[in-house]
């Protein structure tokens, strides 16, 4: 591998780690415009039993009603990227922690992995596809050992 594709192999992660992070504060900020930016025209963000948006319509009204109905104060954190970029492609997962307040006032911790799927188009990487799971939603006080 030469220099330069290495150098554009660590330049691609760099962005994509910047696409991550403006997907914490966007969903955290309700800007959904900002948000389905984020996302190439077809994309899918699966949330398993949370459901599935596709489409920059049903991304922009998860992030401005969704999310908004369930928790009144989120914050998304993400950490230990493991990114493989081929090409205008690459892969990437990341544990995500939120601590959280629902709209019924309980504070609660929020923890699971990010599975995506990237793309690059005309030159900017955007998210083909998200699928987050959890491992779990657990009072803040009890903790998620439940005690």
């Amino acid at each position: 591998m030469t220099i330069e594709d290495r150098l554009a192999r660590l330049e691609a992660k760099d962005e994509i780690r910047e696409l991550r992070a403006n997907y914490c504060y966007h969903v955290d900020d309700a800007d959904g415009e900002a948000f389905a930016s984020l996302f190439a025209a077809e994309a899918v963000l699966d949330f398993g039993d949370a459901g599935v948006y596709r489409g920059h319509e049903e991304l922009r009204e998860f992030v401005e009603s969704v999310v908004p109905d369930h928790y009144a104060f989120i914050v998304h954190m993400v950490h230990n990227p493991v990114l493989e970029v081929d090409g205008d492609a690459a892969t990437g997962r990341w544990y995500f922690e939120a601590p959280a307040t629902t709209t019924g006032g309980s504070d609660v911790w929020i923890q699971g992995r990010y599975d995506d799927e990237y793309v690059r188009v005309d030159g900017e990487w955007l998210f083909a596809s998200v699928e987050a799971r959890f491992n779990y939603v657990a009072d803040y006080e009890e903790g998620w050992g439940g005690g």
